[in-house]
């Protein structure tokens, strides 16, 4: 979808007579959009968190909503004072 919208724009850009400074600024966003595309693609739908589980050895069939819980961190953490530290 994303790229269909890019060539619709790149074909316009093509198609106009002449050029002018805000088609060539046009051009070149739409250059720079092309390139980052197949990165989204990588960020985006259900595919992205299945691979990133694998990664992180998670058992085959987790899903975000049976993936295990962190528990959230409690008001301030305790350190205890390495010895010899002055108090």
């Amino acid at each position: 979808m994303f790229e269909e919208f890019l060539f619709a724009w790149l074909d316009r850009l093509r198609k106009l007579e002449e050029h002018s400074s805000i088609s060539v600024k046009m051009q070149k966003e739409v250059d720079r959009c092309r390139a980052v595309a197949p990165v989204l693609k990588c960020v985006r739908g259900e595919q992205l968190w299945l691979d990133l589980f694998r990664l992180v050895s998670l058992p085959g069939g987790t899903t975000l909503e049976t993936a295990p819980q962190r528990p959230a961190a409690s008001g301030r953490q305790h350190h205890p004072q390495s010895p010899g530290a002055q108090g």
